[in-house]
């Protein structure tokens, strides 16, 4: 069998993820004007709305959510189990989800179109490729000239714990084991060493523990330990993979989670992180978050074209705003919407709201307002520039400090806000 096959037979026994909820970001545009933003785009250049997208290794849900996300797109969906493309058309079915075309497809073979897309997205998928330089070519292929990749891949030093308990189980496997009893030896090993404090301290212990109180997910916890397949990356091992098939690092997705005061309050370290070259800076932050720290998860473009200019403070000052006002969070069970909720970006605690942006690989990072600018907040809705909101608060802030404020909710920093492009 070759290891294709093996990674097909994987997912068509343990399709991935387990979809148990769906959060929808509102309003619904969200997602196309932040990537547009962090790949410094402007008004007249921006993924349009009716953007066509491929989403490169669709998994179960994704193609689902980015239907519904960017209702207006067309969204070609490809995954190499034809188990999950069921999953995922079930799903996007039942969410009523009519602006996705599903494919079975290899990314080991030619694009489905040629110079065809404006954005390709493809999370935790080539790193399961058996050459991921020659899948990321191939996802270059399909790019129009001027689109984007939205690309994950994981990094060397997150998955390294659950790396030790792969090979082990592998090692000790029978070949006439069938995937539900690996599946269990997997689990076992796992138990057993945890358990075994006193002779045994494997590396990273705390996210070992997770992942063993997450045995009912298979799908997560087969991924994690039973994998025929899976590469990984660091600062430098990315940045080589993307100029391998022509790409450029333009944006990380999460950018102000590659700054070290992210994680480190010491002024002298910050100051020399700060000091440092942008992808030294990253290096710092790989190194030192180590499983807190975030994603391997970049915005690319062809390294031919122009780097953009970055903004300027009157670009940022004509900027129409408007402000994520929450997600709609969809309750799933097979395959199935079984309830929803609204959920609020930020929720008032006492003199100040609170909200939590999507984070990284670690523990998501809070941030913390006086509840005093909730007013200013609320008129950002996409119908006046920064500069016109900050001259009617002017008089209780000052306009510079509304828009100092307006500048930190942006997409590379907390992400609540957007050019309402």
């Amino acid at each position: 069998m070759s290891t294709t096959d093996e990674v097909r037979t994987h997912y068509d026994r343990f399709p991935y993820p387990t979809v148990v909820n769906l959060a929808i970001p509102q309003p619904l545009d969200h997602r196309r004007r932040r990537l547009s933003y962090l790949l410094g785009r402007r008004e007249g250049d921006a993924i349009p709305r009716d953007a066509k997208i491929w989403v490169a290794g669709c998994g179960t849900q994704q193609a689902t959510h980015w239907g519904l996300t960017c209702p207006d797109a067309q969204i070609t969906a490809t995954d190499l189990s034809e188990g999950v493309v069921t999953k995922a058309k079930g799903l996007a079915t039942a969410m009523g989800v009519t602006n996705v075309t599903f494919e079975t497809h290899d990314l080991m073979t030619s694009p489905p179109e040629r110079d065809a897309f404006d954005l390709v997205v493809s999370t935790g998928v080539i790193h399961h490729l058996p050459s991921p330089e020659i899948g990321l070519s191939h996802l270059r292929e399909g790019l129009k000239p001027t689109g984007a990749l939205q690309l994950m891949v994981y990094g060397t030093a997150q998955r390294s714990p659950l790396a030790a308990i792969r090979r082990a189980t592998a090692t000790m496997a029978d070949p006439s084991m069938s995937q539900d009893q690996r599946y269990a030896l997997a689990i076992h090993i796992l138990r057993t060493t945890l358990a075994a404090e006193d002779t045994c301290a494997p590396v990273g212990k705390a996210a070992l523990q997770m992942l063993a109180g997450m045995a009912d997910d298979q799908s997560f916890v087969a991924d994690a330990l039973l994998h025929p397949l899976e590469q990984t990356y660091d600062i430098d091992g990315l940045l080589a993979l993307l100029g391998s098939a022509g790409f450029r690092h333009q944006q990380w997705y999460q950018p102000s989670l590659w700054r070290l005061d992210s994680y480190l309050e010491d002024p002298q370290l910050v100051a020399r992180s700060h000091a440092l070259p942008p992808e030294d800076q990253w290096r710092v932050v790989y190194e030192l978050a180590g499983l807190s720290a975030p994603l391997l998860e970049v915005l690319a473009v062809p390294a031919d074209i122009p780097k953009p200019a970055p903004y300027t403070a009157d670009e940022r000052a004509g900027m129409r705003l408007q402000a994520c006002t929450g997600a709609r969070v969809v309750a799933i069970k097979d395959s199935t919407p079984v309830g929803e909720i609204d959920v609020a970006s930020f929720e008032p605690d006492g003199e100040t709201i609170v909200g939590r942006p999507s984070a990284g690989y670690g523990s998501p990072r809070a941030w913390r307002l006086p509840s005093y600018v909730t007013p200013l907040l609320e008129a950002c809705d996409g119908t006046a520039t920064a500069a016109e909101i900050a001259a009617r608060f002017d008089d209780t802030f000052g306009a510079q400090a509304v828009l100092d404020l307006m500048g930190t909710l942006l997409p590379d920093d907390i992400g609540l806000l957007t050019p309402a492009w």
